[in-house]
C-alpha cells in the first residue's frame, strides 16, 4: 500500500509574511507584473507630458487665430458700419440729385434767350416792352422802317430756342409825340421750344 504523508515536513513547513504564505507567490510572475506596472507608467508619463505640451501649444495657437479672427470681425464690423453710413449718403445725394435734376428739366430761366435775342436786334429796332408767358415771349417795339422788323423776325428766327416759330402779329405806324418822327410799331410772338 502505498503511504501519502499529508502532514508537510518541517522543510516544506509554510512561511508566512504578514499573513500571506510566501510559498505560494511565484517571483516570477511578482517580477514581471511590477515591471509592467513601473515601465509602462514611466513610458506612459513621458508620452503624455509630450502630448501636453502639444495640446497646449495647439491650444495657445488656436487662442492666437481667436484673437486674430476677432480682430478682424471688429475691423470689418468697422467697415460694414462706414459702408452703411455711405449708403446713407449715396440714398441722400441721389434723392438731392433727383430734386436737381427735376428743377432743372422744369427749369424755365430765359437768360440765354434774352442773350441770342440781344444779339439779333438790328441798330435801327428798339423793344419797349418784353412779355414773358409760359412758353411764349412777346415782343413789343419801333423800328425806323418795316425793313428792320423783317430784319429783326429774321434774327428770331436764326435763334435755336425759337425753332423758327416767330410771327408777326401787328404793326402800325405811328409818330412819336417827343420827336414828332414817325416809327413803326410792331408787336412779334415767338413760341419757345427748348431753354437749353
Amino acid at each position: 500500500m502505498i503511504k501519502i504523508n499529508l502532514k508537510p515536513s518541517a522543510a516544506q513547513e509554510s512561511a508566512f509574511l504578514g499573513g500571506i504564505d510566501i510559498n505560494l507567490i511565484n517571483f516570477k510572475f511578482l517580477i514581471i507584473a511590477i515591471v509592467l506596472i513601473t515601465i509602462p507608467q514611466c513610458v506612459f508619463e513621458s508620452v503624455t507630458s509630450s502630448q501636453i505640451e502639444k495640446i497646449n501649444v495647439q491650444a495657445q495657437e488656436i487662442q492666437q487665430e481667436i484673437a486674430q479672427l476677432t480682430k478682424k470681425e471688429q475691423e470689418l464690423k468697422e467697415i460694414q458700419e462706414k459702408m452703411d453710413e455711405l449708403k446713407a449718403k449715396e440714398k441722400a445725394v441721389m434723392a438731392r440729385l433727383e430734386i436737381i435734376q427735376e428743377v432743372v428739366s422744369v427749369r424755365k430761366n430765359p437768360m440765354k434767350i434774352l442773350h441770342e435775342l440781344a444779339l439779333a436786334i438790328p441798330s435801327d429796332v428798339w423793344l419797349e416792352e418784353i412779355f414773358y408767358e409760359g412758353d411764349k415771349i412777346i415782343f413789343k417795339g419801333n423800328a425806323i422802317d418795316y425793313k428792320s422788323i423783317g430784319i429783326f423776325i429774321e434774327g428770331l428766327n436764326r435763334i435755336v430756342f425759337f425753332n423758327r416759330q416767330v410771327n408777326l402779329d401787328d404793326y402800325s405806324t405811328v409818330t412819336l409825340p417827343e420827336s414828332k418822327r414817325r416809327v413803326e410799331r410792331f408787336q412779334v410772338t415767338a413760341k419757345i421750344e427748348r431753354y437749353e
